[in-house]
This record gives C-alpha cells, sequence and structure tokens, in this order.
C-alpha cells in the first residue's frame, strides 16, 4: 500500500484521490461510506499511485552535484584545495579540503546570497508599493516559499535563492501583497499583478521546480 492522508466530507458523492507535485497523496471520502468500500477502492488504485509518484520523483529529482543557482543549473565539480567558488556557466567549481565542507560552505554561500538579495528587494518593492513591514526572517523552509503574518511579519525561504530573480521578485511581491491585502481575493491578485504582470508564469516555475529546490541532492 502507500502513505496517504485521509479527508472526510459531507459534500463529496464520491471516493478521490489527488496527489500534488511533491507527491504527496490525499484520498477523500464521504463521510457515510464504509470503511470496506475505502479498502476496495486503495487497492484498485494502488497501481497507478504508485507509478504516478515514481514519475513525479524521476521528474523532479536533481542528479547529483548539480544544483540551481539564479534559475540556472549548475554541475558541481570539486577539487581539493583553499575554499573558492567559480561559477562558469554549466559549471560550478568549487575548491576544498573536502567534498563535505565544500558542500557546507557552498549552503552558507547561498544562505548569505539569499539574505542579501530578499532584504534588498523587500525594501525597494515596500517603497514601490507603499507598504509597512515589520520584521523579516529567512528560514530553512522546505514547504512555503514566503508567508505574512497579522503582525506583518515576514517570512521567506533562503532557497529562493536558486530561483530565477524575477521568481523571487514574485514572491516578495505577493507576500508584500498581504500586508494590503490579507487574502487571496481578486483584489490581492490585482495587486500582485500591478506590480508583476508575469505573475502566472513564475507562479508556474515554482511549482514546476519545487522538489528539485527543496530536495538538494549533493
Amino acid at each position: 500500500m502507500f502513505n496517504y492522508t485521509l479527508k472526510k466530507s459531507k459534500r463529496a458523492k464520491n471516493l478521490s484521490i489527488s496527489i500534488n507535485s511533491q507527491g504527496k497523496v490525499t484520498v477523500t471520502k464521504p463521510w457515510f461510506l464504509p470503511v470496506f468500500f475505502l479498502n476496495q477502492f486503495l487497492q484498485e488504485r494502488e497501481s497507478w499511485v504508485k507509478q504516478t509518484l515514481a514519475k513525479i520523483q524521476t521528474d523532479t529529482k536533481l542528479g547529483e552535484n548539480e544544483i540551481y543557482y539564479l534559475g540556472q543549473k549548475y554541475q558541481i565539480i570539486f577539487k581539493i584545495g583553499k575554499f573558492k567558488l567559480d561559477f562558469d556557466f554549466p559549471y560550478l567549481q568549487i575548491s576544498a579540503y573536502n567534498q563535505q565542507a565544500g558542500k557546507r560552505q557552498l549552503m552558507e554561500f547561498l544562505q548569505k546570497e539569499a539574505i542579501k538579495n530578499i532584504k534588498t528587494k523587500i525594501k525597494i518593492y515596500a517603497q514601490k508599493m507603499e507598504v509597512q513591514y515589520e520584521q523579516v526572517r529567512i528560514k530553512d523552509q522546505e514547504t512555503r516559499w514566503g508567508s505574512c503574518s497579522s503582525q506583518n511579519n515576514l517570512n521567506f525561504s533562503w532557497r529562493l535563492i536558486m530561483a530565477p530573480p524575477k521568481v523571487l521578485d514574485y514572491v516578495i511581491i505577493h507576500e508584500l501583497a498581504h500586508l494590503e491585502q490579507m487574502n487571496h481575493s481578486y483584489k490581492f491578485w490585482d495587486v500582485v499583478e500591478k506590480y508583476d504582470p508575469d505573475y502566472r508564469e513564475n507562479r508556474r516555475w515554482l511549482k514546476k521546480h519545487q522538489n528539485e529546490i527543496q530536495n538538494i541532492n549533493l
């Protein structure tokens, strides 16, 4: 069998299965339906679910020693020496005393770059959008790109440094727009579109590459 989240619904009339881009399986069951029918349904769908999960993993996993930086995919080459990063697309050459040290220092570099880029762009867009925020936190968030609290605090994932700059801009604009509209109403999306007319394209990039960025395989 496979792992899944069971959602009981009073509105659903039939059993259904959904699988998101991260491979999370959700089974929706009408609240009145006996467990017997659920088990039979899962057995019938087991092969399809496993095939779909396998395809998601294959399509969205970076190869060994590959990483995104500013939207470009780099093949990492390690060599022994004093620490140095040399970005020469499509290669990223890392000099370090050993591979583990090189990986650790690469992560530190990416996180520092994320903090610098995100905080700089927040100031720029907050001024353009005429909104005010409180604290900004850059975290190691694997499931959310950003969030805005009711106290006007902003949180962002450092992994956004792997996305193209315009995609990072979109996420920042998205969260700053919540300072004006704390919802996802049409008014909210009007604000987002005003400052990022290509937001739909940028959202698609995030959805397509989410697993690659979240599951770094160095």
